[in-house]
């Protein structure tokens, strides 16, 4: 039987929430709605889109997989501290960027408050919960397959599979974006 009380298990909890929603925001408002990748007044907010798809899959991938102690708990912390600014820029570049649709749908808008507060509160779990780790020696250290569901194990292979597949398809096409303006 898993462990509880593992330091990881609510910040992995809250990753398993939010990462779904994360994906169909990215599939279907950003992809395949508003195509915001041939958006000119999109461009930072594409840039804000790719460096939270880099920051949220790389602390998701350590964390499903890893107990980051010493030096890692400080990066990690980065990674997630980080994402949630980068959210928090995204939100703040949506006016100007959706000016040309009419603005940021309803739902949308829920989608993306829900994800800022999720932002805030993986980063404020793992740095509490996992502050046991933060002086001891520098290692990731894997978890053991008792320490967590074993579904964990699996929900961490796709976050991060689905997680680098969603950034390099957001990647390509902001990316040929440019080449087919130029032409």
């Amino acid at each position: 039987m898993f462990n509880f009380e593992h330091p990881m298990f609510i910040p992995l909890v809250l990753i398993a929430i939010i990462a779904p929603v994360g994906a169909i925001d990215v599939l279907y408002f950003h992809i395949w709605k508003f195509k915001l990748y041939k958006q000119p007044s999109s461009r930072m907010e594409m840039i804000t889109h790719l460096a939270r798809a880099i920051l949220f899959t790389t602390g998701a991938g350590i964390l499903f997989f890893f107990e980051p102690k010493g030096a890692w708990y400080w990066i990690v912390g980065a990674i997630f501290f980080l994402d949630f600014i980068n959210s928090i820029a995204d939100v703040s570049l949506e006016k100007q960027s959706r000016a040309p649709f009419g603005g940021v749908p309803t739902v949308e808008y829920v989608i993306h408050t829900v994800g800022s507060t999720f932002a805030g509160a993986i980063t404020t779990a793992f740095l509490i919960l996992g502050w046991r780790y933060q002086s001891l020696p520098t290692e990731l250290v894997p978890i053991p397959n008792e320490a967590l569901p074993g579904f964990f194990r699996l929900l961490g292979w796709q976050f991060v599979l689905v997680g680098f597949a969603l950034t390099l398809v957001e990647s390509v096409l902001y990316f040929s974006s440019f080449k087919r303006r130029a032409t």
